[in-house]
């Protein structure tokens, strides 16, 4: 259910629903409430701790982290931080194939669940400026479409 609530990220028509279906059971009365507090308070700290390590320039570690909330919590805002995350990574010590398909991941990941969304369309800019100023060129680009 947690995987859930963070995947529909905000979504309050599903936070609706989700009241409503376990209201009409009493022992998961209030349980709805409690579970999309866990889930925005644990995105909170983990978001707060990628950019504390970021910050501190040990990106390694903030892509860790982001790759273990994005299995736990696949919301836009944790894709767009493994993405970011990589990106700044790149920006720093140079282009990397592999690093550069899993941002690509992460990214197309987030389009599918909100193609326009503000946090995926910033991702989408930092990737294209990281290709730039390594001189990548790609027509390849699911948002070039």
């Amino acid at each position: 259910m947690r995987k859930a609530i963070a995947r529909s990220d905000g979504d309050e028509r599903f936070a609706a629903y989700m009241d409503k279906t376990l209201a009409g059971f009493k022992e998961t009365s209030g349980i709805s409430e409690a579970l999309h507090s866990d889930v925005r308070q644990r995105m909170i700290q983990i978001n707060n701790e990628g950019v504390r390590l970021g910050s501190a320039g040990d990106l390694d570690a903030a892509i860790r982290l982001f790759r273990e909330a994005v299995l736990q919590m696949p919301s836009l805002q944790m894709l767009a931080n493994a993405a970011k995350a990589i990106l700044a990574k790149m920006n720093r010590d140079g282009w990397d194939a592999d690093l550069a398909s899993e941002a690509r991941t992460y990214i197309e990941k987030g389009m599918r669940q909100s193609k326009f969304d503000a946090r995926i369309q910033t991702a989408i800019s930092g990737y294209e400026q990281v290709m730039a100023k390594f001189g990548i060129r790609s027509r390849d680009l699911p948002w070039k479409e």
